[in-house]
This record gives C-alpha cells, structure tokens and sequence, in this order.
C-alpha cells in the first residue's frame, strides 16, 4: 500500500472513531482501541461486523440496531454497560468477557438466555435478554 493509500485510510479510521467516540482513544501496538469514555455506534452504518477492534472502554458500550451478524472486534472489557440489542445475531461468540455494568442483548435473530450470558461473560450487572 503506497503512503497517500495509507494516511487516507487512517484519516478515514479517525473520522468514524471522532464520530463514535465522546471521550479518547489510543491505538494499542497490536492494532486494537482502548477508549476512555462511551463507545456509539450510530445505526445509520450498518455494520456485518464492527470496523476495528476495540480492546477495552471504560464507559458504556453501545452497538445496537446495526445490522451486526457478529460481535467479533467486540472490546475484552467494558467498565459499565454494553448494549448490542437488534441486531442480526445468532450467537454471542466474540462477546465481551467481562462488562462491569448491564449487560443487554434482546431483539437478534436468536433469543439468548441469562445462561447464554453467563456462559461467555462475567457480567456484574444485570442481564436483558428480553423486553
């Protein structure tokens, strides 16, 4: 990839992170995103899966309603609650493996359970699986 291909891919990765991010990133060696603040995907992307792979946010994270088939590129940590809500998944593979705060996953193509939950993710809230 030539250098102008480069840096207009990574103002293009800045772009959207400004967009969804309301607080600050930095970029880990390994190419994941650790966020100190809340993480808001707007449903206008819609997404197959998320963009990057985010690592750990230390607020809530939040990609609900955007046509995610996976949760892959999930962060490992989300110090308060995550919301990934009506979408099109079928499994929870990929999911966070520990959220501190709610953890909210009702309205995909599957129907997931607390157990479901539970399985993949310590969560230290609570679990909203339905409405």
């Amino acid at each position: 990839m030539k250098f102008k291909e480069f840096k207009r891919r990574l103002d293009i990765e800045e772009q959207y992170l400004k967009s969804w991010i309301y607080g600050t990133w930095s970029w880990n060696k390994n190419g994941s995103v650790d966020v100190l603040g809340h993480v808001y995907l707007q449903p206008i992307f819609k997404f197959d899966t998320l963009p990057f792979k985010f690592n750990k946010v230390t607020g809530d994270f939040n990609c609900a309603c955007n046509g995610l088939k996976t949760l892959k590129n999930c962060p490992e940590e989300i110090c308060k609650d995550f919301y990934c809500s009506n979408n099109l998944l079928k499994n929870l593979k990929y999911s966070p493996k520990i959220v501190n705060g709610n953890y909210n996953c009702m309205g995909n193509i599957a129907s997931f359970s607390e157990e479901d939950v539970k399985e993949i993710c310590k969560v230290n809230g609570h679990i909203n699986t339905c409405y």
